[in-house]
Parts: C-alpha cells; structure tokens; sequence
C-alpha cells in the first residue's frame, strides 16, 4: 500500500461537492414518494437481501487474508444502525507491534448507502473516512475491503461493494502507528428513512518488522571465528482452547488441539485455568504430536483449590512446588518445556489432566500454548569498515541467531549488522490442500492424508485372461438364481454405492414386497477358470442385518464371509488366497436369510470390481505419487527449508523430490531430500513437490503423507539494518 498523492485527495472532495447537491434533491424525492411507494421499494430491497447474503457469504470466502497479515474480528456482533444516529463497534487488540500495512473490512445491511458515513478511529484517536454518503443508493456493504491499493475509489465502485476498494479517507496515515488498544468503527445514518445493521467488522494488519538487536563478544587471542549475537524480533503465537470441560473423579481428561502451523519451536510455555477443589489431587502432563510427554506438576499441594491463570516457563524463578494454591502467577514446571525444543509445532496436542481421588470433582476452563517459533530469518554482514563498503562475509538468510564468521584475523577489526524478514510457509496438509495436486494411485483421506489407493493394484497385476477377471461389466458371464419371488435381482450403475466398478450386482430384501422366512437365498454365479491364479480381488457393500449369512463360493467351499454382526460395512480390495484351487469352478456369490420368524425390514448387497492375477505378478510393488500445484516466490525472496510429516510403516518407503516449473526430473542436488533440508540454494523462483510412495505387495502396508511444507523468507517483511557492532 503506497502513500497517495495529495492531487487524488483533492479529486475525492471536488467528487463529493458535486456528490452532495444530488444528495440533497434525491433525498427531497425520496421523501415526496414515500407515501406512495414506501412499501413497494421496501419489499423490492429486502426481497433482494436474501439473493445478496448468499453472494456476499460466496464473495466473502474469497476475500481471503494475505499471507504476512492478521485480521482481528470485533466481537460485539450484529448492532442496529438507528435512524438518525450513530453506532460504534469497538475492537481490542491485546498484540504489540507497528503497523505496515491495514485494511478494513466490513459487513452492512443498509437500503440506501447515501445515508451512511463510517469512520475507523485508532486507539490515538486518529480518524479514517472509510466512505460517507455514498452514491447511487444501494443494498449496503457486504464483505467490502478498504483498502489503500485497490484500484477503484469507494465512489467509483458498484452496490453493494463486493471486493477492495479505496476509502475516501486514507489508511496510511494508520502507518507506524501502534497496533495495540482500542479500534472504533463508528456508522452514522443521516436521514430518517431506511435503517439497517452492522453485521460485523475486521481490521487485516500486517506488522512493522523491527530490526535485530546486535550483540558482539570479544574474541580471545588467537581465535579466527567471532560469532555475534541476534535478538529474536519474533512475536510469540498463542493456540488457545477456551471450551470449558469437566476433569472426571479418578479419572483422565485428555483437551486435544489440532495446531496447522508449520514452525519449529524456539521456546514454549503453557497457560493453564482449572477449577478444582483440592489442588493436590490433580495432575497436569504436556503431550506433543509425536508423544513427547512433559509433566508439568502432580499432587503439588498438601490443601487449596484452584490453578488461575497459571503459566509454567522453565525460566519462572519459582518452581510449581513451591507455590501455592491458587498458583496465579508464573512458576518452572516439574518437568522440562525445553524437550520440545527443536520440535515441529504442526499436529495434535494434548493436555492430560489426571484426578487420583474420588469426591471431588474439577473444570479445565481453558489452556494455550505460549510459543516462540523459527518465524524468523536473519541475514548478517561481516564488513572491514563501519560504512559497509568492504563487505567480507554475509550469513545469508537464516534462522540462526548466533551466526560466526570464520577464518577472521584476530588484529583485525571488524564490522557487523544484521535486519531480518519473516518466514512465511506454503503447506499442504487437508483433504482440499491435497486435490489441488496431481494424485496418481493415491487417495485423500477424509482427514487429509495422502496415502497409496488400495485399488492401485489394478495397474500392476494383469489379469490372465477375460474370462478370468469376473466384471459386472458383462453380464452375460453370470447366471442368477433365487427360491423367492420376493427378492430383487440387478445389475446396479456404480453411483449406488462408493464401487470402483461401473457395474455393481446386487440382491435386494425389500421391506415392501412382504414376509421372509429362513431358507431364503439368492445368488450370482459364474466359471471361473483358477488354474495359474493366485489371488481374487473385490468389493463389497452391505447395509442389512446379522440375520444373513454372505458367502463367496469357490467350486462349492465358502473362501469368504462378511463379519457376523456387520450392519452397515464398505469392503474395499477384500482379497482371498486361491493359489491352491485349479481347473474350472464356479465362482458364487450367496446370501442367504438365516432367521427362523418373519420380519420387514430392507436389506441390500453390493459386489463389484472383480479380478483375478497371476501367481508370477505377485511380487510386483505397487507405487504411487502426488505432484504439488507450483509454489512460487518472488525475485528477492528466499528460499528457507522444506518440511513434511509422514508415517513409513515397515515394508514401504517414501520419497520426496523437489521438481522444477516443468518436466519429471528433480532438481540437480534436491532427490530424495530429507526432513528440515535447507533449501536456501535454489535459484529456480518456481518449484514443485514431487510424493513418491512405494509398497509391498501387501496394500494394506502404505506410506501416509499427512503435510509438507515449504518456508521461504519474504522481502515484503523485511527490517531495517540493525544497530553497528565492533569487534574490537
């Protein structure tokens, strides 16, 4: 967002001058039709809200914030605008910091928008036209951004303002200023007629990055590395769970909170609130994603109740066992934070609360995490001058903060300064990050991991022959056969149940067509020649009751049988040994109605995707891969590291690969990488992730991709040079 000019100023009020004579006369029609045409217009406007919420709901999910920025949402919800007078909505913002960048967002219903003048005052009273007495009349503002870069003026825009705009006052005056306190969005309604609401307002912030402090110890004699020092400019991130939950007597709660962050952690401390009437029977333990457990106190106190706004820092001067109830305050846990260290804040973590006694009972109203992450890259310069014009040695960018410039002369002095910018962080890690890649013999999990597809086999066992690969996709292979009139035999379309198949058979028991007595069966048949096969593959479905037996018959003997007690179940690759059968045998697919008394009720079959293969294919290791949507930086931004979480279950392996713009092959030096690889050396600006799984034979042994990650340290929040320090 650059400084207007004041010549743009000037146009907007000479705008609203001729604006505000148009004013005045449509609001004297307005009112001379009122009486006549009140009810009609008022009806037409509202009627239209409905068809204008839903675009705003659809515009809204658009109006995404951009990577570096924080929204802050005021919490006093939807307010009334009163007919000639003013509404204020108030925002507290607790973080520290300067202002780079803001934008304002809001949400109001409003007949006509020449009535309403909405200003944004700072908590040091600085106050921002955002826009007043707008022209033409309209529905209000829905989802409408302020925004000092946008390439339209408020007044140049069309109702009911979907997008970015530009106030009529200007947001950088707002620039440099403090963050913290109290925001005020005031919304004044000028004319008696029409009112409307403030649904809800947000300010997007991006901070003033400062500059490092800089440190320098003196060198022994001798020594030819100096190593400075770099204050960590940083701030800390706070995840919160605030939904209250019971501690049950003698017995554990466990509070989950699923963190998608992908940063490495420099230092942490945990805030706790419980309400319990005997601290002593209470203990509290830290569990991290990968089952790091820390206990941050047991059985601590002898009487007292209570932990209030307590935090635990291994850097409090007083330990958790020295305090006492109710433990406001900061104290040193009996346990070490600091194993967390070097940990990746990314998955789900957990606070166990545990009650060793029965008759007392207790609330865990809420806890956060406190954490200082890697969100921050330095770059430092060794020079032989204190104006930097003999530059010796640089760091590049990077995470450390106590970089050491080497092979120093020790009677020489040196210069030193540094600046940073934040790191920020490409991540794939949910069901829809996923599908924007390119999924080839792998599925999406429901919960957003990528693993190898059961139904990859297809594409590297053969079937032997025709005849030997049982498909639905012709019929005309199987014969059908039933003792009752009352059950239903097809071939189902695919879309019936989640099948791999085109074709699914299926056996129907319905409900409407009467009575069902045991004995009742029906059944799919077809030869099947087993000679030289090993293995049949297929799916099943089923939504039905433990009174049917289902079996799959080979030349009479049952090779499989759904589970006993099986009501609702989706068998997908269900996979039977035939290596041991030959010549050919029917292949039969039976369910037969084994309870003694009528009943009415519905129940439904499914088969599909029937294959056989070879006993030689065996063998054959089935793949997969995912290819990620291009991840690009800027010229003058810099590459960081690449991250990602997975499980390798023995029997399968892994591979991540770093990919240019274009083509298969991985970049030279960046095959096969392993977790937290610096890739600061890259000079391609675009790149791509490249999964590459691999199985044995077994499809239930896969790799899972859960997230990867790609940091890069951004030139659009980048300091100042820091302070000079000498070595001498």
């Amino acid at each position: 967002m650059q400084r207007e000019g004041d010549s743009r100023q000037s146009g907007v009020k000479q705008t609203r001058e001729i604006r505000c004579s148009s004013c005045f006369l449509t609001k004297i029609i307005r009112s001379l039709k009122l009486s006549c045409i009140y009810m009609s217009v008022v009806i037409s406007l509202f009627s239209g809200f409905t068809e204008v919420s839903a675009l705003a709901s659809q515009e809204e999910a658009e109006l995404v914030v951009p990577e570096g920025y924080l929204r802050y949402t005021s919490s006093d919800g939807s307010m009334p605008i009163p007919d000639m007078g003013t509404v204020t909505s108030m925002l507290t913002i607790s973080d520290k910091g300067f202002i780079k960048d803001i934008d304002v967002q809001i949400y109001i219903t409003h007949p006509f928008n020449d009535d309403l003048d909405i200003y944004l005052i700072a908590p040091d009273e600085t106050r921002i036209e955002l826009a007043t007495d707008i022209e033409p009349s309209g529905y209000g503002y829905f989802s409408t951004i302020f925004d000092d870069d946008a390439d339209l003026a408020i007044a140049q825009g069309s109702q009911p303002f979907f997008g970015r705009f530009r106030p009529e006052g200007q947001l950088f005056d707002l620039f440099d200023k403090s963050m913290m306190g109290i925001w005020t969005l005031e919304v004044s309604d000028d004319s008696e007629i029409g009112t409307g609401e403030l649904i809800s307002w947000s300010l997007i912030i991006r901070k003033k990055l400062c500059p490092p402090v800089v440190r320098s110890e003196p060198r022994g004699t001798g020594e030819t590395c100096e190593s400075i020092f770099l204050d960590d400019v940083g701030t800390l991130t706070t995840y919160e769970v605030n939904v209250p939950q019971s501690i049950p007597e003698f017995g554990i709660l466990q509070s989950q909170q699923i963190i998608d962050d992908f940063y490495e952690i420099e230092d942490v401390n945990v805030f706790i609130d419980i309400q319990h009437d005997n601290d002593s029977e209470i203990g509290v333990s830290l569990i991290a994603p990968d089952n790091t457990r820390v206990e941050l106190f047991e059985n601590i106190a002898y009487s007292g109740a209570d932990f209030n706004d307590t935090v635990l820092d291994d850097e409090a001067s007083v330990s958790i066992v020295d305090g006492s109830a109710p433990f406001s305050g900061i104290f040193k846990p009996e346990g070490r934070l600091a194993d967390f260290d070097g940990k990746n804040i990314y998955g789900t973590w957990t606070l166990e609360v545990t009650d060793d006694s029965n008759g007392t009972s207790g609330t865990l109203n809420s806890w956060s995490l406190i954490t200082d992450l890697t969100d921050i890259a330095f770059y430092s310069e060794c020079a032989l001058d204190s104006d930097f014009n003999n530059i010796l040695a640089n760091s590049g960018w990077t995470t450390e903060r106590s970089p050491a410039f080497c092979g120093l002369d020790p009677n020489q002095q040196y210069w030193y300064r540094a600046k940073a910018r934040e790191l920020l962080t490409w991540t794939q890690n949910s069901r829809e990050d996923f599908e924007t890649g390119t999924l080839t013999n792998t599925i999406v999990t429901d919960d957003g991991d990528v693993k190898i597809s059961p139904s990859a086999v297809n594409l590297d066992y053969q079937p032997v022959t025709a005849i030997q690969n049982p498909s639905f996709e012709s019929p005309l292979g199987w014969y059908t056969e039933r003792n009752s009139p009352y059950i239903a035999m097809l071939l189902a379309p695919k879309e019936v149940w989640a099948s791999d198949g085109d074709l699914s058979a299926a056996i129907v028991f319905s409900y409407d067509n009467g009575i069902y007595f045991g004995g009742d069966y029906a059944a799919f048949t077809q030869s099947v020649n087993w000679t030289n096969v090993d293995r049949l593959m297929f799916d099943y479905s089923c939504y039905a009751f433990n009174r049917f037996s289902v079996n799959v018959f080979i030349g009479g003997t049952s090779v499989w049988q759904s589970t006993p007690g099986d009501s609702e179940e989706v068998h997908l690759d269900q996979t039977v040994d035939v290596s041991d059968i030959t010549g050919t045998q029917d292949l039969r697919l039976s369910v037969e109605f084994n309870y003694d008394s009528f009943a009415f009720f519905d129940a439904f079959f499914f088969w599909d995707n029937f294959r056989t293969y070879k006993k030689e294919e065996l063998n054959t290791r089935v793949s997969g891969s995912m290819i990620s949507e291009p991840v690009a930086i800027n010229s003058e931004d810099t590459w960081n590291t690449i991250l990602f979480d997975s499980e390798i279950p023995e029997g399968a392996s892994l591979t991540i690969d770093i990919l240019p713009e274009t083509g298969s092959e991985p970049i030279e030096g960046y095959a096969d990488i392993q977790n937290n690889t610096d890739i600061s050396g890259l000079n391609e600006r675009i790149i791509r992730l490249r999964a590459s799984f691999l199985s044995a034979e077994d499809i239930s042994i896969s790799p899972v991709l859960h997230a990867w990650a790609v940091r890069y340290a951004s030139v659009a929040g980048e300091s100042n040079w820091s302070n000079i320090v000498s070595s001498h």
